[in-house]
């Protein structure tokens, strides 16, 4: 099996490339197929040790050593693997926000083009898709494992106190906007005396995960000195300041 080339996978991609590896593995003199042994990195809680056993099952013939590391030391080493053009494994996940500087060791991959990413690209959502292709859209890095939907968990002690609906269906239907957010908020403040969000990442979360435009617009304008900058308003929002 070719190595020195880096697969970026995740998702519904994952059994793709896993067969495509195994259909290239080496053969020895007598003319039987040897083991294929796969490095996949991954970081967080993610059960890919328990998948990767079923796929064992599934395909004799292949073996995947799952490496799991937190977040910071994951991203950091692989990196550095990429970057010395050794060490690097056979397949790894990326956290989003970390993808951009990974783009910039384009030779380092593959493209999942080649290996028929394209019979695939229906399964999911267009924007999420090109996220993970370079800015020409002929190079796919890798595929995405979700579109992060987000729910609230809240305590139903303190809506009760605060005089608020306590019933999920009847949350939702009150918290449509970041506005109605900030009053709800503002009621169990002055019932209670408890935020209703624990730290000011969590209210900078709350706009900019359903903003549209964040430092650009929709045409590529910077927005940096633009009052309608996505990212200052959350980061105004987080602190308090209105």
């Amino acid at each position: 099996m070719k190595k020195g080339k880096f697969l970026l996978i995740s998702g519904l991609v994952m059994v793709l490339i896993f067969m495509l590896a195994a259909c290239s593995k080496d053969s020895n003199a007598d003319g039987k197929n040897e083991e294929v042994t796969l490095k996949f990195w991954v970081f967080g809680a993610t059960n890919y040790d328990e998948l990767a056993k079923e796929y064992e099952k599934e395909n004799p013939g292949v073996k995947v050593k799952v490496k799991t590391s937190e977040n910071d030391d994951h991203h950091n080493g692989l990196f550095t693997a990429l970057s010395a053009g050794h060490g690097a494994p056979d397949l790894a996940m990326i956290e989003i926000d970390q993808l951009d500087r990974f783009k910039e060791a384009k030779d380092r991959f593959v493209n999942l083009y080649d290996v028929g990413a394209d019979k695939v690209k229906d399964k999911y959502l267009d924007w999420k898709w090109e996220i993970g292709e370079s800015e020409d859209g002929d190079f796919l890095y890798g595929l995405p494992t979700d579109i992060g939907p987000k729910a609230m968990f809240f305590r139903t002690d303190l809506f009760e106190k605060a005089g608020l609906p306590t019933d999920p269906d009847k949350v939702q239907e009150m918290i449509q906007s970041k506005d109605d957010l900030i009053q709800a908020g503002e009621k169990i403040k002055e019932k209670t005396g408890k935020p209703l969000v624990d730290s000011m990442e969590m209210a900078y979360r709350a706009v900019i995960d359903g903003a549209t435009e964040s430092f650009y617009d929709e045409k590529g304008n910077l927005l940096v000195e633009n009052d309608g900058n996505a990212v200052k308003k959350s980061l105004r929002f987080g602190r308090g300041i209105q």
